[in-house]
C-alpha cells in the first residue's frame, strides 16, 4: 500500500478523536505534511463515514462486500475510482485493516463518538502522489484549452447590452480543479495582498485595443496583474468561466455564492462571495465584475483582475477571463 497519511496522523492523535473531528483530522494532516489532494480527499471519507462504517462491520472479520460500496459511494459522490479506492485502503489501514477486498482484523480503540452525517457531493481531479502528476498537468492543460474555447464562444455571442455580476453560482457539471482545506477564519478588515502576473508587460496601449486577451486568475490569489493598461473612458468587455472552491465540497462559479454569512470575508461585502471582482490600479477600488461585464472604466491604470474572498489561501480553482479593451 502506498504511504498512509493517516498513519502519521495517529501517532499524534488516536482513532477516535480523528473520526468524532473532522476539522481536527484534516488540521492534524496538514500539519503532518500530507498534501491538499490527501487532506481533501481522506476528510471526504470521513464525511462519508468510512472509517465508521468499516468499524460497524468489523464483525464479519471480512469486508469484501462492504469496501466495493465504500468506494461506489465515493465515486458517486464525484471522487474518481482510481482515488476513493485509496481512500477506503487508507482508513481500513487506520482502524486495522489490509488491502481492499483482503481480510480485516479491526484494532482495539475506544468508543467513537461521531457526529454529523454524509457531506454534499464533492469533486476532485488533484494528483495523489507525484508518479501521477504528469499526467495530472497533461489533463489540466487540456481543461484549459477547452474553457478558453468555450469562453471564446459566449464572447462571440454576447448580447451588446450591459451586464452584471449578481445572481447565483451555475450548478456543477465539471470537477474542481484542486481540493482545499477547511474555510479560513480570516477576520473582517484583513486581506491577502497576494498578486500574480498573468503575461509579459506591454507598454503599448494601442496594441490592445479591439483585441481579446484570455487572462487565468488563480482562486488562491487576491489580485492577478492582467498587463493591460486601460485609459479611463475605454470600454472594458470581459467574459469569464471557471470554478473556485471556498469552503469542502462548495464551489462557485464567476457570479459568486450568495450565503450571506460569507459577506464578512468578502472584499465587497455587499457582492457575492469568491465573484470575480476588478479594478484599476494597484490601490484603485474594487467593482464586480461577475461572468460578464461590460462598462465604461472610470480610471486610468493597469487593470487587475482578482477574487471577492479576503482570505484566498485555502481556495481551489481558478476562473478563465477573456478580455476586451475598445474606445468609445
Amino acid at each position: 500500500m502506498a504511504s498512509n497519511p493517516l498513519s502519521e496522523a495517529l501517532d499524534h492523535f488516536s482513532l477516535s478523536q480523528l473520526m468524532a473531528d473532522p476539522g481536527l483530522c484534516r488540521n492534524v494532516l496538514n500539519d503532518v505534511g500530507a498534501t491538499p489532494a490527501e487532506v481533501f480527499l481522506l476528510v471526504a471519507g470521513l464525511e462519508a463515514r468510512v472509517p465508521q462504517t468499516l468499524l460497524e462491520h468489523s464483525a464479519t472479520n471480512d469486508l469484501s462486500v462492504v469496501e466495493p460500496r465504500l468506494v461506489e459511494e465515493l465515486n458517486q459522490r464525484g471522487i474518481e475510482r482510481e482515488r476513493a479506492t485509496w481512500v477506503v485502503n487508507c482508513w481500513k489501514e487506520a482502524v486495522g485493516g489490509a488491502s481492499l477486498g483482503q481480510q480485516t482484523v479491526i484494532r482495539q480503540t475506544e468508543p467513537v463518538v461521531v457526529t454529523g452525517g454524509p457531506s454534499p457531493s464533492q469533486t476532485t481531479t488533484a494528483p495523489l502522489r507525484p508518479a501521477r502528476k504528469r499526467r495530472g498537468g497533461l489533463i489540466a492543460a487540456i481543461v484549459a484549452v477547452v474553457l478558453i474555447a468555450a469562453g471564446l464562444i459566449s464572447w462571440a455571442t454576447w448580447p451588446k447590452d450591459k451586464h452584471t455580476a449578481s445572481g447565483t453560482p451555475p450548478s456543477r457539471s465539471a470537477s474542481s480543479s484542486a481540493p482545499l482545506s477547511a474555510r479560513s477564519s480570516t477576520p473582517a478588515g484583513t486581506a491577502n495582498h497576494s498578486t500574480a502576473k498573468s503575461g509579459p508587460t506591454t507598454d503599448n496601449h494601442q496594441a490592445l485595443l479591439g483585441a481579446v486577451h484570455a487572462v487565468v486568475v488563480p482562486g488562491t490569489v487576491s489580485w492577478t496583474d492582467t498587463n493591460l493598461h486601460v485609459v479611463q473612458g475605454n470600454r472594458m468587455t470581459v467574459a469569464a468561466n471557471g470554478e473556485v472552491a471556498y469552503s469542502p465540497g462548495k464551489y462557485s462559479g464567476p457570479n459568486g455564492a450568495a450565503p450571506k454569512k460569507f459577506d464578512i470575508y468578502s472584499v465587497i461585502g455587499s457582492g457575492h462571495h469568491v465573484a470575480l471582482i476588478g479594478r484599476i490600479g494597484p490601490t484603485g477600488a474594487p467593482f464586480l465584475v461577475g461572468a460578464k461585464y461590460d462598462n465604461v472604466a472610470s480610471a486610468t491604470g493597469e487593470l487587475f483582475l482578482g477574487i471577492n474572498d479576503k482570505g484566498v489561501t485555502n481556495n481551489a480553482g481558478l476562473f478563465n477571463a477573456l478580455v476586451r479593451l475598445q474606445k468609445q
